[in-house]
């Protein structure tokens, strides 16, 4: 998702964001309250901090109940140089026969979401972000559109995306994003990959930075359709952002799985045990930018 560069960062986004004024994010950015679980909790990741972002669509778009349409851990190293995103399937069982990451966001919200994937991982999990697809297709206007590489058709909402580099308004973008069912997920990853990989060109091409009207009207866009846990105050926000100015780009991964299973009907899948727990423990450990062709 769009504003993911917030705290995936890529640099330039977030120098903009670090001169953005606190008054401006107050007036903007929204709080969750309460998100983070009480009583034990796993230890901090060494010197790394771990977002979990959740893609949340206001529009039923099928029959799930759900309305987080994607679901993903962020992790910055500690030394603010390298960043992954980790993409955490919807319909990925917390444990096998039990809830699916997805139905945990619509029966327990965020605060049981993180406890979930706290539970599983046992990474910690230090923000929440909350990205609303409507503000997504805004902000996406705001930039002009994006040129995009579809690395292979696909077809939602009306919509026809042939392989191949194409121009996309919000309201296309929105559609490519979305999933057009539960079969349709397994190539999700790959569609928000390309799609921040994108508007991060967009920005980078249109000389957006050095542009100060327009930065703030995007940056007022993207902190329209961002929700951010209660921790995270204002001061905390900018001084987050200069932080990571210096973060590369993100790598992709997908979590590990084993496999799919039926569930009331439903196929849904399940996390590789021994994979995920080497993943989870280079997590944990602050290490995972050193064995990522483990998981490709």
């Amino acid at each position: 998702m769009v504003v993911i560069g917030l705290f995936v960062v890529f640099s330039g986004l977030a120098i903009a964001a670090a001169t953005w004024t606190t008054k401006q994010i107050e007036d903007t950015v929204e709080r969750v309250p309460d998100v983070f679980p009480a009583g034990d909790r796993p230890a901090s990741a060494a010197a790394g901090l771990t977002f979990l972002v959740v893609g949340r669509d206001p529009i039923s778009q099928s029959d799930r109940d759900s309305l987080a349409d994607s679901i993903m851990l962020v992790h910055i190293s500690g030394s603010r140089t390298d960043a992954q995103v980790l993409y955490l399937p919807v319909s990925a069982q917390v444990q096998l026969g039990g809830p699916t990451l997805d139905q945990v966001f619509s029966d327990g919200g965020p605060s049981q979401l993180i406890s979930d994937v706290e539970g599983f991982t046992g990474v910690r999990i230090d923000h929440y972000a909350e990205l609303d697809f409507a503000g997504f297709e805004t902000v996406t206007d705001a930039l002009g559109g994006v040129e995009i590489n579809v690395p292979e058709p696909y077809r939602n909402d009306g919509y026809n995306f042939p392989a191949g580099r194409q121009h996309l308004d919000g309201a296309a973008a929105l559609a490519y994003v979305r999933d057009a069912g539960p079969r349709s997920e397994e190539g999700a990853a790959e569609r928000h990959r390309a799609m921040i990989m994108a508007l991060f060109d967009q920005v980078s091409e249109q000389g957006l930075l050095s542009d100060l009207g327009r930065l703030t009207g995007t940056l007022d866009s993207m902190a329209s359709a961002l929700r951010v846990d209660d921790t995270l105050g204002d001061i905390d926000f900018v001084q987050l952002a200069w932080s990571l100015r210096g973060v590369s780009e993100p790598d992709f991964l997908t979590a590990p799985l084993d496999g799919t299973t039926v569930q009331d009907g439903r196929v849904v899948a399940t996390f590789d045990p021994v994979r995920g727990e080497l993943l989870w423990g280079y997590l944990r450990d602050d290490v995972l930018d050193e064995h990522l062709d483990e998981f490709r």
